[in-house]
């Protein structure tokens, strides 16, 4: 189905809860996201697909605990994508 696509060499996942994420959306004070998909159910359902990947052993999937500061995960981001990016 696919076939035409290359495979990523890196795919980074911010792990967070659906009340996490809803959190951070309510903050958002541009909110552009449609509330009516953006919700703990399409949130947690997408969680469980998400999570489901694992089952997969994808090569270049990355799990990062989205709940650390933006700092440490720009540093945990980097420290995976640099080596690809030949930096």
């Amino acid at each position: 189905k696919n076939a035409a696509f290359p495979w990523p060499n890196a795919t980074l996942i911010l792990d967070i809860t659906p009340d996490l994420a809803l959190t951070r959306i309510s903050y958002r004070t541009n909110n552009h996201l449609n509330p009516t998909f953006e919700t703990s159910k399409s949130l947690t359902a997408t969680a469980a697909i998400l999570e489901d990947l694992d089952s997969y052993n994808l090569k270049g999937l990355y799990r990062l605990d989205g709940r650390k500061p933006l700092n440490k995960l720009a540093t945990e981001a980097l420290a995976i994508l640099n080596p690809l990016l030949n930096l």
